[in-house]
């Protein structure tokens, strides 16, 4: 477990570990679940923050609610990241898993989005510009140790990612700090909910 915690209060946590045999998902019903979706916008837009930043497209808010849960406190649990990052090898829909994956979404948002036939409804719960700036800002202060290190926490005696592919992955989640905020500004068509920077919806 990497945790950081910057001058304004807000801590970045991220655990790379092997799943226990005796590990259980985290208590939540589909009603708690539903009730936090609907009350808590602020970390709904965090969560899909999260996700844009480390290149994740397998999540589901409603009606579906895929790869998130509440914990035995109440608080939202994102789990299974497998399709963020480098992802797989998806030669239908026209994906190189890897580093050509991760500059693919450095330079263009779209390329996260192949996933769709899961009905994973997620990109329409971005509502709010102010969220959204609020936590790019805060992804932009994660500094430069606290992304080496999240990447060092790789077990090395895995053989992907080699050296060349951590490296790159370094590369694009610094880079990436910087420039989230402006990929979805200006990609709003793909977040229907998001208004115009006028505040008229498209």
């Amino acid at each position: 477990m990497l945790a950081y915690r910057n001058q304004e209060g807000w801590t970045a946590l991220i655990a790379l570990f092997r799943k226990d045999q005796a590990m259980s998902e985290p208590p939540a019903t589909a009603r708690r679940l539903k009730e936090y979706v609907d009350t808590h916008s602020l970390e709904i837009h965090g969560a899909i923050i999260f996700d844009l930043f480390v290149a994740n497209n397998d999540r589901a808010f409603s009606p579906k609610r895929r790869n998130l849960a509440l914990d035995a406190d109440g608080r939202l649990f994102l789990y299974d990241h497998g399709n963020a990052c480098f992802y797989r090898p998806r030669p239908t829909a026209g994906i190189e898993a890897g580093a050509p994956r991760l500059t693919a979404v450095g330079k263009d948002i779209a390329a996260l989005f192949d996933m769709d036939h899961k009905q994973n409804t997620y990109r329409e719960f971005l509502t709010d510009w102010d969220a959204v700036r609020t936590w790019c800002d805060k992804i932009k202060t994660l500094p430069d140790y606290f992304i080496d290190s999240v990447v060092d926490r790789i077990p090395q005696e895995l053989d992907r990612p080699n050296e060349s592919e951590r490296r790159a992955l370094v590369d694009f989640l610094k880079a990436r700090r910087a420039t989230l905020f402006d990929q979805i500004e200006k990609s709003r068509n793909l977040f229907p909910d998001l208004p115009n920077r006028k505040g008229r919806r498209r």
